[in-house]
Parts: C-alpha cells; structure tokens; sequence
C-alpha cells in the first residue's frame, strides 16, 4: 500500500480496506495453522481452535483494514516524500492497531477474556472510526467538486 502511496493514488479506501482485510484474514489463518499445530495440537481443548480461527483472524482483518484506510487517507504524506520522512507517519497509523493487537494477545494470555473482549470491540470501533472518517472526506471532495464546478445542489 504504502508503495502504491508513493505515486499517484489509484486506489480509494474501499480498495485499501479491502487489501488489509484480505492481508489481515490471510496472515492470520497461517499464524493460525502454524500455531495450532505447534503449540495445541492436542494439548487444549476446541474453544483454543475458535478464538485462534474466527476472533483473531477476525481482529487480524479488522486492525489491517484499518491501517490501510489510515494509509490511504493518508497518502498526501507518501507522495514525493523520501523514505525517512514515511517513519512519523507510518509509526502513528500502526500505533493504533499495535496497541490494541498487543493489548487483546496479552489479556488473552493472561486468563482476562472478559477484558479481551472490550478490546475486540475498541478494535471494531476504531475500524467503524476510520470508515467514516474516510467517507466523510469523499463527501467533502464530492461538495468541493459540486462547487467548483459552479453547480448548486
């Protein structure tokens, strides 16, 4: 995404929220399979095999898509700008979805279910924030266009 950034924008956020849901289902169902067979493959019960396969692969979906809308309502920051001057940016669209990533493994792990849960729906929050965000900015653009080309609505 960050590449596609770079240049001139093809991409809107539906696109790049897209990407980051697919990139966030599919690293996820591998962490997935790696871990179960590794780590539970016999040793805990089926509910490890739900959380593992349906809450973080949908957590994953939801904090890469995320950072993908972030990205693309970003993208001004990227354009014609050198790598060093992308780490501020890129750091403060992933600190987000790190924490709340770091915060949901964490309490899971330390027997807080209840608590992980609050996360997960911050997480979907912070997902529903970034969708209206950017779809506010369409709207915005669409007044602007309205306007600049003298058209009253």
């Amino acid at each position: 995404l960050i590449r596609h950034y770079k240049n001139k924008a093809t991409m809107d956020w539906r696109g790049a929220c897209m990407w980051g849901l697919a990139s966030g289902i599919g690293f996820d169902v591998c962490e997935g399979i790696i871990y179960s067979s590794d780590f539970y493959n016999g040793v805990l019960g089926p509910d490890i095999y739900v959380i593992r396969f349906v809450s973080c692969v949908a957590l994953h979906a939801i904090w890469s898509a995320t950072v993908g809308i972030s990205l693309c309502r970003k993208q001004l920051c990227f354009q014609s700008a050198e790598l060093s001057d992308m780490i501020l940016p890129i750091g403060i669209i992933l600190a987000v979805p790190m924490v709340l990533h770091g915060a949901y493994d964490t309490l899971l792990k330390r027997d807080a279910p209840e608590i992980a849960v609050v996360i997960a729906l911050v997480s979907f929050g912070w997902l529903a924030v970034q969708i209206e965000l950017a779809r506010q900015a369409d709207r915005e653009q669409q007044t602007a266009a309205v306007a600049t080309a003298g058209v009253t609505v």
